[in-house]
């Protein structure tokens, strides 16, 4: 799941992702409260989990700047996968039937350079199935 202003709590939480039972299968705990973390400096995530498969074929010293995401928290039997700020970034879990699953907190804003690489790293997961 990818964020954006309409993900996860989002704007003035409007969203409400985690009063819904989704929240039961995403591999993270999400705000009950406006949850936007704005960057318009541009911020780069941190790698935390350079192994996991998500990240299989993906350059993870050239990860694009975001100007903002989501703020969520990585539930203790998910796999962080990277960071800002203390803040998880990217997280993936496991669900019966399916396998590992990306979560990436960041806005459609990002601009073509990071969309591009979004679609990549959802290539990657889409070989992992």
């Amino acid at each position: 799941m990818c964020g954006g202003y309409l993900s996860f709590a989002g704007l003035e939480n409007k969203a409400r992702y985690a009063m819904t039972p989704i929240a039961d299968v995403l591999p993270v705990d999400m705000l009950n409260w406006d949850d936007r973390m704005e960057h318009p400096e541009g911020v780069t995530p941190v790698v935390t989990k350079a192994d996991h498969p998500v990240l299989k074929g993906i350059d993870n010293s050239a990860w694009p700047e975001f100007l903002g995401y989501n703020r969520i928290m990585a539930k203790d039997e998910a796999d962080e996968i990277a960071t800002i700020d203390g803040d998880t970034f990217m997280a993936a879990g496991i669900m019966v039937r399916a396998g590992p699953l990306p979560l990436l907190p960041t806005s459609r804003r990002t601009g073509a350079r990071r969309n591009s690489w979004i679609g990549k790293v959802m290539r990657s997961c889409s070989t992992i199935f």
